[in-house]
This record gives C-alpha cells, structure tokens and sequence, in this order.
C-alpha cells in the first residue's frame, strides 16, 4: 500500500468470473416473483425491503429444492425468506406505497421457518434423499432483500424464487438452528477481537447436521463453530481462517453430525478493524458494532439438519 499499489502483469490474470443469470438446478416447478420491480435511488443508503408472494401449492406438496435468482447483483447484498401464516406481512404490504414494505431487520411477525437464502457464493438449497420440507397451504412468501451500494444512477431489481418440488415416501424432516450474538463491539484499530455465541440444542431439536454456513461482514478474518456434547468433548463443525464476505458457502457434510439434546453448539467470530485491514469500508477505522449494514458487524451460524419421523 506504501508504494501505490502498482499493478503486476496483466498476462497473470485469471479470466474474469462469469456468474450466469439462469436457474442454475434447471426450470423449476413454480416461480415466486414480486409483482412489479422495485426502484432503488441513486445513492441511497442501505436498504431492507420485504415483498409479499403467495404461497399457491396443494395440499401435501414438500419442497426438493429450492434457489433465488437475483435480479440485479449490483445492488443485491443478500436474501432471506420468511413464512407468514399470520397475515401481518399481506397487512404491511397493503398499507405500505409500492411494492412491498420497509423491514430493517425483522420482518414484522413471527416466521415458521422459510425456504432459503442468497448470499454472493451460496449455492442453492437442496434436500437430501428421503427428507421432507412440508410447505403450508395459505402462507405467503417474504423476502427480504437486502439493497446496497448503489451508484450514481437508480437501479431497479426484479429477484425471484424457484420451487422444486418431491413426492413421499419420506423418513425425516428438515431441522434449522440459528447461533448468533448481537454482543459485538470492535474497537478502532483493534486488529483481532473476537465475539462468541452459544446455543444448548433443545430435546424437541436434537438432530443431524447436514450443513453450516457462517455470516460475517467485511472486517470478518477468522470462523470456528464446534459442538460440545453433554460429557465434555467436543468435535468441530467449520473453521474458516480467511474469511471472504463474497464467498459465503453453505458446507455439506460428507456424512451428517449427529448433535443430541443438551449438547453446546458454540461459534468464535474473529474481526480486524485495523487500517491494515484492506477490506475494511472505514479509514480510519472507527467503532464497529453489531448492525444490519454492511459496514456494521455480524457473528452468525445457520446450521440446517434433519430429524427422524414416522415415515408417510
């Protein structure tokens, strides 16, 4: 950095990544797409938006698959679904102008779960052999998407869901555990703090681990998550020495990780808020708490698994 940074040969590049903009596990069985697109200003600020898509499936449908296809990758920092069988979200987009309605953080009501995500490098979500992911009749759809880093000009952003769907015979179920910590505070100039989250598995929630993903932002260098079982030793579940927010993997397991009741699943979040930090947004540094923006912080584990029923 002292001396400018000067460029090498241009003959040692890699070829430019090309990231296509087609369903990447084929066509799927239904499309959930927001009525109209939706307008993001021109040097805006942030944005959360969450747009209401019903839910139109028949009785005893289950979900193999599922995958969102940004509409705009400029300005799309990340996904997340909710499922709504209270109505509040259908409320909050009929008195709100426009298409959906604002949603800094929670959506507004009490979710039963969702149907998957997008982050820059999360693939889509599929289930394994044999497992079920029942969708409600009556539900809608929200998702959230995250808006940032517009440029000079407004951009406008259509992303979608595609359902892929399975028929029985099943033997289980699809389990989610979030570990997470909001206790986040990095100094400026601090370059390693570390914020830690714990979560003690509960009877109705033991199960098997299929996948982990982990979530930080720019100032994240370093990940572990480990499981802690009742008679004290323990097993990893991922470490991450060089973290990179474009490539938020979701891991699966060569064979899944069996985690009973009353077991410590815990997570180790590492930060670098130093001006040495090349990929910190901030010079100089400053205090960085836990905060939806990109320039704040996060320490999070998604961990989906799945759970023995009573095959149908």
């Amino acid at each position: 950095m002292a001396d400018g940074a000067p460029e090498g040969d241009p003959a040692d590049l890699p070829r430019p990544r090309v990231f296509g903009d087609s369903w990447k596990l084929g066509r799927p069985g239904l499309v959930l797409v927001p009525d109209e697109e939706f307008v993001v200003p021109a040097r805006s600020r942030d944005i959360y938006r969450c747009f209401v898509i019903p839910l139109r499936v028949g009785r005893g449908q289950f979900l193999s698959a599922s995958e969102i296809l940004p509409g705009n990758r400029k300005i799309v920092h990340h996904v997340t679904t909710f499922l709504d069988l209270t109505g509040r979200a259908e409320y909050l987009d009929r008195v709100t102008p426009g298409p959906g309605y604002k949603c800094f953080g929670s959506p507004g009501f009490e979710s039963v779960g969702g149907i998957g995500g997008w982050a820059p490098g999360l693939p889509p979500l599929q289930m394994g052999q044999g497992v079920a992911f029942g969708l409600p009749q009556g539900a809608h759809v929200v998702m959230q998407v995250h808006y940032a880093n517009p440029g000079p000009t407004e951009e406008r952003d259509l992303t979608r869901i595609g359902i892929h769907f399975t028929a029985p015979p099943f033997q289980r179920r699809i389990q989610y555990i979030p570990v997470r910590t909001r206790a986040i505070h990095i100094p400026a100039g601090v370059p390693s703090q570390t914020a830690t989250a714990m979560y003690t598995v509960e009877s109705s929630k033991a199960m098997e681990v299929t996948h982990i993903q982990a979530h930080m932002h720019l100032l994240g260098r370093g990940f572990r998550a480990w499981v802690q079982y009742p008679d004290g030793t323990e097993r990893p579940l991922l470490r991450i020495d060089d973290w990179d927010f474009e490539h938020q993997e979701r891991y699966e397991f060569k064979r899944p990780v069996p985690v009973p009741a009353f077991a410590n699943i815990h997570v180790a979040c590492t930060y670098d808020n130093s001006s040495a930090n090349r990929r910190n947004p901030t010079f100089p540094p400053r205090l960085v708490a836990w905060g939806l923006e990109t320039t704040d912080e996060m320490c999070e584990a998604h961990i989906l698994g799945t759970v023995s029923i009573t095959p149908w």
